[in-house]
């Protein structure tokens, strides 16, 4: 099975099992089931992994990433920035340049990822809803930036006068990809209350 599968079974258990009956549930959506093909070409064309109606009776598309617990430490959310050693150009920016989901959900299971150990996965230690239209809008007003560099933590400075938080950027251990990492905390240090503007529900992050 290739690395893409594996993430998307992982991914596709945890939706079923875990975030339509607890976050879902709690955000009053319901679940629009597509085709598997029709699925795969959203998540890689525009970084949709799920759809679903909410209580307007609008559609709301979705992106999710979920970790087993081996990252129950980790609180910051992330996307995927680029794929800078992939042999096909068109995949060489990643989620970050594509992404055209509503919202981002992200969680912390409590249990491990193998397929072997699924029934492990009973839980979220963490997660979050993020609405990214609001993330895009910081980043456009330079409220959020992405470093030049590799930095293991987001970190707050002041530029002109006002606080800039500058994302977390790092690699995955086997150089697949980079990814930004945001945490939620310190996205609060320089939002203040409009950081409920940004996430909807949360467990665990602050």
């Amino acid at each position: 099975m290739t690395r893409y599968k594996e993430d998307r079974a992982f991914t596709d258990y945890v939706h079923k099992n875990l975030a339509v009956p607890i976050i879902y549930s709690k955000m009053n959506w319901k679940p629009v089931v597509c085709s598997t093909t029709y699925t795969d070409q959203r998540d890689k064309k525009d970084g949709i992994d799920y759809q679903a109606i909410d209580s307007s009776g609008l559609k709301v598309t979705i992106q999710e990433r979920f970790r087993d617990v081996y990252a129950k430490n980790y609180n910051d959310f992330t996307i995927r920035y680029t794929r800078k050693f992939s042999l096909r150009p068109e995949e060489q920016k990643s989620e970050w340049y594509k992404i055209d989901a509503t919202y981002l959900i992200y969680g912390i299971t409590n249990g491990k990822k193998f397929a072997d150990a699924r029934n492990t996965l009973t839980n979220f230690i963490k997660y979050i809803v993020v609405d990214l239209n609001q993330v895009k809008n910081l980043f456009r007003k330079g409220v959020i930036k992405i470093p030049n560099n590799f930095a293991n933590s987001s970190l707050i400075t002041v530029e002109e006068g006002r606080h800039v938080l500058y994302t977390a950027k790092k690699e995955n251990l086997d150089y697949s990809s980079e990814f930004i990492a945001i945490d939620p905390n310190k996205l609060i240090e320089v939002i203040g209350s409009s950081i409920n503007d940004v996430v909807l529900c949360q467990k665990g992050f602050y």
